[in-house]
């Protein structure tokens, strides 16, 4: 086989069964594609190029023929995805020449290595770590990330399970499911529906109950249940009209679901048994004033907050009625109401503000009604944009905010709370609404611009997203227990330009780990934490910025702590030993210095390493 241009071949691929009918394609470094068919002319006893394809801005990675030989599929330097029809009767042509693809994706947003035609649609990695599922009409059908470093360099198809395996610069090695190139699994994966309330009645305020019922409030103070499997404006049914709660109001559902209660412009609170028939609701004066929020904790104590700080904790009893345990005060600050809670170890409860502030306050075995000002605060730790989210696990409490952090802090008998850690999700996601903990993965919940978003921090992986508008509305999520479960259903519900928007989704869609992976870039340093007989624990440091803990037990490797927080590489690491601890000293790029304090747990067969951070320093360098 010969060309009229000698030049480097990017990639290569062929196509037949017999050497009569085999077809080779090529990529060339001067953005084309050259076919040939042995069977084709000849010129001095070598096949001439029977088709060249043009249109590529860079040089060609990789070709593809599709399932029947008729087409092709390549990917390039420039960034673009292209299917290309190959002329009919090919084999038997020399010189065509085609300078039209059939379709050209963008999406990636870093060079492609390769891209698989198949009968229902287009697999493309690339060196952004994500693999794009397209539909052959040209839309992206959905987004798979959760690889690390330097991209996705291969992948095949495992046809017998549906699903595409992809081998990534990190070292692991992932599949996931291709339903969502069909058109009616991916409308089952993700249902929309919009509500016209009745007599165009505008919506203030929405809560999920469950995966197919909503209570909505509208600007005029009616209260409806709305069924999703039937969200028809003849569906809606009135449980309440109030005037009381127009124009403004607050909802809450309870943690068990068996209570709603509401809040007014004026302090008035109401608490309504769910299912609710008109009977047996309760109402009281909660505050002398505008009610900004309502929050239930695990336990189910409800959180109140009125003007000028104030806070009411209460405890519902029998289900009949609200007894007040407590009157606390936030510090003076420009916006001062509550924004989340959560209850911590020996009746401590954890408040965070619209200021960014955490406070800690102590719950008394009766409330004398004296403002109580809190035990510790932890002043403007998120930032100006407030805290959105706190919750305590696993011994720690986690804290979310609108500057895109995720902090863990450590929560003392004593009453001191201590920051360990923080980490942002992802670049560009400003907006951390909700941290959650779920089968062993932790996700994220915010905003990322206009656009809602579900972020699997555990397996570095978007689960979910959706054009919303934004953070500035009222919306719910409802959350399964076994949330990640192939046939859990979620449910996300927003208020836009007057209606009520709904989407059922389901959050894991056959994604697996085949092959745990390391770091997605060079390994700098390597500094040995703990030598047992048997087994060995070890720090690695990357360009990645990452510290990786890893045990090695004489068969196997298995990373089981990442440390995140260097802005640059990970250049040093050292580590002492002492009282059954170690501290971990790590240094970086940017004149950073960290230390770590790092415990290693024996388990039954594997050790975990528990990471806390301890202190860091950022030399500031001036340059005359």
């Amino acid at each position: 086989m010969c060309s009229e241009v000698n030049c480097i071949l990017y990639s290569a691929r062929c196509y037949g069964d017999t050497c009569q009918d085999l077809c080779v394609a090529v990529g060339t470094v001067f953005n084309e594609i050259l076919v040939w068919s042995l069977s084709g002319q000849r010129v001095n006893n070598r096949v001439s190029v029977a088709v060249t394809l043009r249109g590529h801005e860079g040089v060609v990675f990789s070709v593809r023929f599709s399932n029947h030989g008729d087409q092709l599929c390549s990917v390039s330097d420039d960034r673009s995805v292209r299917l290309w029809q190959l002329p009919s009767n090919y084999s038997n042509q020399s010189g065509v020449v085609v300078s039209q693809a059939l379709i050209v994706l963008y999406g990636h947003t870093a060079r492609i290595w390769d891209a698989i035609v198949l009968p229902k649609g287009i697999i493309s990695v690339g060196e952004d770590a994500a693999c794009r599922m397209w539909s052959l009409s040209g839309e992206c059908m959905q987004v798979v990330e959760g690889h690390r470093g330097r991209g996705i360099w291969s992948m095949c198809i495992n046809k017998d399970n549906n699903e595409v395996i992809t081998g990534g610069a990190d070292g692991s090695i992932r599949t996931n499911s291709l339903t969502p190139l069909d058109v009616g699994v991916a409308k089952s994966l993700a249902t929309s529906w919009e509500v016209y309330l009745p007599e165009n009645r505008k919506p203030q305020s929405l809560v999920l109950c469950d995966d197919v019922t909503a209570l909505v409030l509208t600007t005029a103070g009616y209260l409806y249940k709305v069924k999703l499997d039937r969200c028809l404006s003849g569906s809606c049914e009135l449980l309440e009209a109030d005037p009381t709660y127009a124009a403004y109001s607050v909802m809450s559902l309870s943690p068990t679901g068996g209570h709603l209660v509401m809040g007014n412009l004026l302090g008035g609170m109401k608490l309504l048994p769910l299912p609710y028939h008109g009977v047996n609701s309760l109402h009281c004066s909660a505050h002398t004033g505008k009610v900004f929020s309502l929050h239930w904790t695990k336990l189910g104590l409800l959180i109140t907050c009125g003007p000028d700080g104030h806070m009411c904790c209460w405890r519902l009893h029998d289900d009949k009625r609200l007894i007040k345990m407590a009157d606390w005060l936030l510090p003076w600050c420009k916006h001062r109401w509550l924004s989340a809670v959560t209850e911590g170890p020996s009746h401590h409860i954890v408040c965070g503000d619209k200021k960014g502030s955490i406070h800690l306050y102590r719950l008394p075995s009766d409330g004398d009604g004296h403002l109580v000002e809190p035990l510790l605060t932890l002043k403007g730790i998120h930032g100006p944009s407030g805290v959105t989210h706190l919750c305590y696990n696993n011994g720690h409490v986690y804290s979310t905010g609108r500057d895109g952090f995720c902090r863990q802090y450590e929560l003392n008998q004593s009453g001191s709370l201590v920051e360990l850690a923080k980490c942002k999700v992802f670049k560009g996601l400003e907006w951390i609404e909700k941290l959650l903990f779920a089968d062993r993965h932790q996700l994220v919940v915010g905003f990322h611009s206009v656009d809602f978003v579900i972020f699997n921090v555990t397996e570095n992986k978007m689960l979910y997203q959706c054009h919303c508008g934004g953070g500035h509305r009222s919306w719910d999520l409802y959350l399964p227990q076994q949330v990640l479960c192939d046939k859990a259903t979620s449910v996300f519900g927003y208020i836009k330009e007057g209606r009520v928007h709904f989407k059922q989704l389901r959050l894991n869609v056959g994604s697996r780990i085949i092959l745990e992976g390391s770091h997605g870039r060079e390994i700098t340093c390597v500094a040995t934490l703990s030598n047992n007989e048997g087994s060995v624990c070890f720090a690695t440091g990357s360009e990645d910025t990452s510290i990786n803990v890893t045990e090695f037990n004489g068969n196997t490797l298995m990373c089981t702590y990442t440390a995140n927080g260097h802005i640059s590489t990970v250049r040093a690491l050292s580590c002492c030993h002492g009282n059954g601890e170690s501290l971990l000293f790590s240094g970086g790029g940017r004149a950073l210095l960290k230390v770590w304090k790092v415990n290693i747990l024996e388990g039954t067969g594997t050790n975990v390493a528990v990471v806390i951070h301890c202190v860091c320093h950022l030399c500031q360098l001036l340059l005359l």
